[in-house]
């Protein structure tokens, strides 16, 4: 009888509280990468290897992260990637690459295998999140390796934004598009 009456007030307490607020529904977002109105660099046909070597383990989450003016990490509590950060981040990184160099072939490694005379891309990112309401920031080392040569790059970028997790996003879709678009112009020389 007991646990019947504890089981009942558990109950009345649950609907009390579901009936007290509104639940707040979760916002979901993707980079979306490069308009199709952007023009190809090139039509050579080259192939590029892609290797992501370092992602922070603070951005390893559904929720976005945001840092405060302090450095402090801020995870959202209702905006959300749609699909993990890493995954949307190459695809669109390949995809961008794949419309700047439309006769390139673009592997992501490690399940893709290159031939050995590829180019090779090694992306290492530092941030990829910002300050809400203010700038999305990007700090992105990466390598790319040709046969007989090795070029070691810093792209780094702010980007003012609207208040919002929307226009902090579209900042970052934005900064992923500006170095996809510096990665292939450097890839033009590597040849």
């Amino acid at each position: 009888m007991k646990r019947l009456f504890a089981c009942f007030v558990l109950l009345l307490c649950s609907a009390c509280i579901q009936l007290g607020s509104e639940p707040v529904s979760t916002s979901y977002y993707l980079l979306n990468g490069l308009p199709a109105t952007a023009e190809p660099l090139s039509t050579d046909k080259i192939t590029v290897s892609i290797s992501l070597d370092y992602f922070p383990t603070y951005l390893e989450r559904r929720e976005i992260v945001t840092h405060d003016t302090d450095g402090r990490v801020i995870i959202a509590k209702h905006d959300a990637w749609a699909e993990p950060l890493q995954d949307n981040f190459l695809r669109v990184l390949r995809n961008n690459l794949s419309h700047l160099l439309p006769q390139a072939q673009i592997n992501l490694q490690p399940w893709e295998k290159s031939p050995d005379d590829a180019i090779h891309l090694n992306v290492l990112i530092n941030d990829f999140s910002g300050r809400l309401n203010e700038r999305a920031r990007l700090d992105i080392s990466w390598t790319i390796t040709a046969p007989q040569q090795e070029a070691k790059q810093r792209f780094q970028e702010e980007i003012d934004v609207a208040p919002g997790y929307l226009p902090l996003v579209t900042g970052l879709d934005r900064g992923l598009d500006n170095f996809s678009l510096a990665v292939a112009q450097h890839m033009l020389t590597q040849k």
